[in-house]
């Protein structure tokens, strides 16, 4: 048995990494976390982790394969990947650690996800009602306090529905700023594992309404 990490700039990103890694290999997530600035004024780059368990092999191959789709969002310096085999109880306990909800279940059926990060809450506005007004496609969260400025938001649907959502967020680019828009990334077929961080359950379907609702308010 070993426990997988995976460290890099933007939520966003680890979602886009973590399920090409369960893809991969058969691993579970444990946690996710974030670690945010201390001055809500900084402009710090928000970095994100996964943490996962399986069996050694398994943990290896999901490993490398987080790290190279991590590699396709952001920069080398920005990623980081280690592997504990046998690892001490006390570690796992740590790595249990989650900001995210973790469904038991996998959550219903969904053909793509939208992943988004974009700095300030304004222009993430602005981009998401051009994406809804574009395409047919719902959205499934949205977290404003994850640190750095940046509001992660996340888009289900079709798959061809997606995917335009996603170009149109990066068109938007022209009245918000290119350098606003972080992560638009689609995931298309999106893993088990990645659906039970998006408590997109059918079970949790009513809460999550009170919820929104509540936010609304």
């Amino acid at each position: 048995m070993a426990v997988g990490y995976l460290e890099c700039a933007g939520y966003g990103t680890v979602l886009y990494a973590m399920d090409r890694a369960c893809k991969a290999a058969a691993v579970r997530i444990i946690g996710i976390d974030t670690i945010n600035p201390k001055d809500a004024s900084a402009f710090i780059p928000l970095t994100a982790q996964a943490k996962f368990e399986g069996r050694t092999d398994d943990v290896k191959t999901a490993c490398e394969y987080a790290r190279l789709a991590a590699l396709e969002l952001v920069n080398p310096e920005d990623v980081l990947t280690e592997v504990i085999e046998c690892p001490f109880e006390g570690t796992i306990r740590l790595s249990r650690i989650t900001k995210a909800k973790l469904n038991r279940t996998e959550g219903k059926k969904i053909a793509a996800i939208g992943v988004l990060e974009i700095s300030y809450f304004i222009n993430t506005v602005v981009a998401l009602d051009r994406a809804l007004k574009a395409a047919e496609v719902e959205i499934v969260s949205c977290h404003k306090k994850l640190g750095g400025k940046v509001c992660h938001t996340v888009l289900a649907g079709k798959t061809s529905d997606v995917q335009v959502a996603v170009e149109t967020v990066k068109e938007a680019g022209r009245l918000i700023g290119k350098q606003n828009i972080k992560i638009a990334v689609v995931i298309c077929n999106p893993h088990p594992e990645i659906k039970r961080i998006l408590n997109m359950n059918k079970k949790d379907k009513k809460e999550d309404e009170v919820k929104w609702q509540k936010q609304q308010e």
